[in-house]
């Protein structure tokens, strides 16, 4: 079983690539919290602001988890790890080992962070490649820890507050610009996102996973002082398969 959280597609598209024949695909959004039980059990996910996605986080600590083999792979736009120390820290307090823990280097969809399409592309053009490498340790079983790290480090508070307080990146709205195409509510995981009467609407429950503003043909969506342009948009091309 791989368990996984994504907005733009990179991490739907490594858990895809990753799965076993047969083995089951769990989104974070389909299933809020349960018990899962499985001979692996994988977490795929990306790296927001030196740490976990809030939603990510959320998951792991109502659900239980039970199997011989537990796995970490952590998209991200940089080489960083405080996530997977996290996911380690949660299957302690439940009593499980993380086995095994990987990081790929993918497209940033956060739009202030935005790659260059020349990187964009190589990147998208040797993800097969970078993910059969971690693939095959998986299926060696290969035992690849990492330290415990307590979840929300001081690294991650700040950025969080800097993309908050500082750039306003909770205030989301629509701008004279939209369309009403309604493809920014079919993008939002977490339906936070309503279209009547030809306006736009965000609620209360965004995960900042950037899945709207990178949908956007328009340009219309603004997080405070973030807003987009046809350069910096990203969405995985897998994300149409999701749906």
């Amino acid at each position: 079983m791989i368990i996984y959280f994504s907005g733009t597609g990179n991490s739907y598209s490594v858990a895809s690539k990753l799965r076993e024949n047969g083995e089951k695909l769990v989104s974070v959004f389909d299933e809020e919290s349960g018990k899962y039980e499985d001979e692996r059990i994988g977490f795929v996910y990306p790296e927001y602001c030196s740490g976990l996605p809030p939603k990510m986080r959320e998951f792991m600590e109502k659900s239980e988890f039970n199997a011989k083999y537990f796995f970490a792979v952590a998209t991200c736009g940089a080489s960083y790890k405080a996530s997977l120390g996290e996911i380690k820290y949660y299957l302690k307090e439940k009593g499980k080992n993380l086995n095994y823990v990987n990081k790929l280097i993918m497209p940033d969809s956060c739009v202030l962070l935005a790659f260059p399409p020349s990187k964009v592309e190589r990147l998208l053009a040797s993800e097969t490649e970078r993910v059969n490498a971690i693939r095959e340790d998986l299926n060696r079983r290969e035992i690849n820890t990492i330290r415990v790290k307590k979840p929300r480090g001081a690294k991650n508070r700040f950025v969080w507050f800097l993309f908050g307080s500082v750039l306003g990146v909770y205030r989301k709205k629509s701008t004279e610009n939209c369309v009403s195409c309604g493809k920014c509510v079919k993008a939002c995981k977490a339906n936070n996102i309503t279209l009547e009467s030809g306006k736009v609407s965000f609620g209360n429950n965004c995960y900042e996973c950037f899945a709207c503003i990178n949908a956007c043909p328009k340009n219309a969506i603004r997080f405070g002082a973030i807003k987009a342009t046809d350069k910096k948009r990203y969405t995985h091309p897998c994300e149409s398969e999701e749906g």
